[in-house]
């Protein structure tokens, strides 16, 4: 995997998404198309998400995540990344990354910049396309019009319609490091084309690790539509949260971007100048991204999807059990050797 900005992989995801942007002209009128059986052994479309507002570790998450995705898609044909929509929240919490105002709107909109001057720049480096800056756009929830729906998800949808229609031997995955509202955009307009939610939850499935990001980052309307869709999986804080990734990336194993990044993730202010930005060692939401580009665990997993009774508080039981992303692989993602320190 060295230097990924140099990999095959970035190459192979242009072209996916040429062929996707090519079938997306003829999106209308499938609804009743022939529901194909999959393999056992169907390829992965996975799309990254992020909130931004208003705790650092999404600046961290977004580079290490994206980090664990590519080294997982350069390891398995299965996998084939489709990019990331960031700015998956709530409106109330978009209102305060664009201007501000309070606390932890301060951080939010520190963290929006970071995106723009870092984060966007870094994941782009090596390999992560299209990059979807949703913040500045408007969820729309009732499926009436697929233009009212934000980038991503119209992005969700395309994806998830291909797979229907044209019977591709693939499924859909959107790994929410923030909020979900982008994948609840998607199936109430699938809903409305005439899709039944049997067909929908063959092909896609969210991947979410946190309880905050379901109860804070995602609008209630969203909350309702998206919770059968939803693979739940253990909290990764204990695994990858505070204190955990204290270490720094290396450009010879990543590229320059994405080593400055990562540095003005860990560092916030102090590196970046950049007013109100903290400094993490909390990765925590990159543990969902690497659970979900792992054909193993989502073959393994794909019927185990969240009930009312343990959306918003869960049943320990019912969790999805992950525990493999740690700090010694996220090392392995983004040094060569021993990561530097300082």
């Amino acid at each position: 995997m060295h230097n990924y900005s140099n990999n095959l992989l970035f190459k192979k995801n242009k072209l996916a998404l040429c062929f996707v942007a090519g079938t997306a002209l003829a999106f209308a009128g499938f609804a009743g198309s022939a529901f194909a059986a999959l393999t056992a052994t169907p390829d992965y479309r996975v799309i990254l998400g992020h909130d931004g507002h208003p705790d650092p570790d999404d600046n961290l998450a977004t580079m290490a995540g994206a980090a664990a995705a590519v080294r997982n898609a350069e390891t398995n044909p299965r996998i084939k990344l489709h990019g990331m929509i960031y700015g998956d929240t709530t409106q109330s919490r978009k209102n305060g990354m664009i201007n501000g105002g309070g606390t932890d709107n301060e951080k939010g909109k520190a963290n929006y910049t970071f995106f723009k001057n870092y984060s966007k720049n870094g994941v782009a480096s090596i390999g992560i396309s299209p990059i979807f800056d949703t913040v500045v756009e408007r969820s729309d929830f009732t499926g009436n019009s697929f233009t009212a729906m934000t980038a991503g998800g119209e992005h969700i949808a395309t994806a998830i319609k291909n797979a229907i229609d044209l019977n591709l031997n693939e499924r859909v995955v959107y790994t929410a490091g923030g909020g979900i509202n982008a994948a609840a955009e998607a199936v109430a307009y699938l809903r409305k084309q005439g899709y039944t939610d049997t067909q929908i939850r063959d092909r896609f499935a969210v991947v979410q690790h946190s309880g905050w990001n379901i109860k804070n980052a995602t609008e209630t309307t969203a909350q309702n539509i998206i919770v059968s869709f939803t693979i739940r999986i253990k909290d990764q804080n204990d695994y990858t949260g505070v204190g955990k990734l204290t270490f720094f990336a290396e450009a010879s194993r990543t590229s320059v971007a994405f080593e400055s990044a990562w540095r003005a993730a860990r560092l916030g202010t102090s590196f970046t100048q950049i007013p109100n930005l903290k400094g993490t060692s909390d990765g925590s939401d990159a543990g969902s991204h690497d659970f979900a580009t792992s054909s193993d665990m989502l073959d393994a997993n794909w019927g185990k999807r969240a009930s009312s009774s343990w959306w918003m508080q869960v049943d320990p039981s019912q969790e999805v059990k992950y525990s493999r992303y740690t700090p010694a692989v996220t090392k392995a993602d983004v040094c060569d050797g021993a990561c530097p320190t300082n």
